[in-house]
């Protein structure tokens, strides 16, 4: 059985907690990402998603304003976190269970990676095309 650390994203970007609605949203856009991690005090404290920003402001609208919210008012508090060698089919159970997108993934209680319903389909869907498609003859 492979693991969460065979499937993750390694070293994903994150913010503190204090940093404000704009930033985290400039870097969601920038680096094409739907789920960040927050930290405070170099621990994992929480989780916010792009649906959790899109949820409070107006994409179309200025981002004025957008500088007094702050991570920590945003976040999903206690997230999923798995250890970096946690069995992947035990962790897909968890986020079907709980119905939601992501894992943060830990070694040694710092944040090692994250585990987003993106990269299980990649892998999924390198699976199927292995079983079902065969091999590719030249």
């Amino acid at each position: 059985m492979p693991t969460v650390a065979a499937v993750m994203t390694s070293f994903p970007y994150f913010v503190g907690t204090r940093e404000n609605l704009a930033q985290v949203r400039k870097l969601m856009e920038e680096h094409d990402v739907r789920h960040v991690p927050v930290k405070r005090d170099g621990r994992v404290v929480g989780v916010i998603s792009r649906r959790d920003v899109d949820r409070l402001v107006n994409p179309a609208l200025p981002t004025a304003g957008w500088e007094r919210i702050h991570a920590e008012q945003v976040m999903t508090s206690d997230p999923y976190v798995v250890a970096i060698d946690a069995p992947l089919a035990d962790v897909l159970e968890v986020l079907a269970e709980r119905r939601i997108g992501t894992a943060l993934v830990a070694k040694e209680d710092r944040l090692a990676g994250i585990l987003t319903l993106t990269d299980v389909c990649r892998v999924l869907a390198s699976l199927l095309r292995e079983r079902y498609e065969g091999p590719q003859v030249a």
